[in-house]
């Protein structure tokens, strides 16, 4: 996935981790099509949490701090996002590897981004036009 300009919030620094995030995913999707398997994907699994800890408090304070009208929204989208993400760490951990399990989270990230970036995370571009 591409961060596309009409993905774009107007905010540089949100706009680039949003690219290292669209970056991540493709590279984990391009070495499970390689066929590596537990280290790569325990390690991406990581990336995930600390994004979504690090990454999500940045953009909501911006929402918050610009009025910008989807900051409950979006609150609840990342909690839902992080939610999503340690479940899964929970089953790898409990079950370990699996390649469908990698591309069905693969698949469910791939929507959960274009629907959020597309439909919440561009709210801020009114507060902030490009």
């Amino acid at each position: 996935m591409e961060l596309r300009q009409e993905l774009r919030t107007g905010f540089a620094h949100i706009d680039a981790q949003h690219k290292a995030l669209l970056e991540a995913v493709d590279c984990f999707r391009d070495t499970l099509k390689n066929g590596e398997s537990s280290r790569p994907y325990e390690a991406f699994l990581g990336f995930l949490t600390i994004y979504g800890m690090v990454h999500f408090q940045i953009e909501e304070s911006c929402m918050q701090a610009h009025r910008c009208a989807a900051a409950n929204q979006n609150c609840l989208e990342h909690k839902a996002f992080r939610k999503m993400i340690e479940a899964e760490c929970a089953r790898f951990y409990r079950q370990g590897f699996d390649p469908e399990l990698a591309r069905a989270l693969l698949g469910r990230i791939d929507r959960w981004l274009s629907r959020h970036m597309g439909q919440v995370d561009v709210q801020l571009r009114k507060e902030h036009p490009i």
